[in-house]
């Protein structure tokens, strides 16, 4: 597994515990249910982020596994993460063990199941979009069963 540097999953880490700060505030304010569904609403810019990424890797071309992993691996090394990448001829699996999200968001006070449903939601949200504007691409994700196990991804290219 790659490991990230001290300096960039610490800067990130901070930045999500205050993301997790201002999340609370929003649910005391509105309730949970409002505030996971605005925050799902990052999942569209996102996707839109990732599908502009993977569009300049592959260019012209149809999407494949090697213009997948090198944006995932682009994507998950500025997250400040550890990671590994497995590339596949039909499609990429990603592992994330070490996460400043899921830290973050621990240190802000957030319980696992909550971090779940918050990471979940915005992820799903992305995935439906980078399918829709690349059809021949399905993603999902499964969220770490407990804290020190790895999120894991899985990008499918059809044949």
């Amino acid at each position: 597994m790659v490991k990230a540097t001290a300096e960039a999953f610490e800067a990130a880490k901070t930045a999500y515990t205050l993301y997790g700060w201002l999340l609370q505030e929003m649910a005391k304010e509105f309730g949970w249910e409002k505030a996971v569904e605005m925050h799902t609403r990052i999942g569209n810019p996102w996707a839109g982020t990732v599908g502009g990424m993977m569009r300049e890797k592959c260019g012209e071309r149809k999407l494949d596994a090697a213009s997948v992993a090198s944006t995932v691996e682009t994507i998950i090394k500025g997250f400040g993460c550890d990671w590994e990448v497995e590339k596949r001829t039909d499609g990429v699996t990603d592992r994330v063990g070490r996460c400043p999200v899921y830290e973050g968001f621990l240190a802000a006070g957030i319980e696992h199941a909550t971090i779940n449903r918050l990471c979940t939601a915005v992820l799903n949200q992305a995935y439906q979009q980078l399918h829709t504007s690349f059809p021949e691409l399905a993603v999902s994700g499964k969220f770490r069963p407990k804290a020190d196990d790895v999120c894991v991804e899985e990008y499918a290219l059809a044949k």
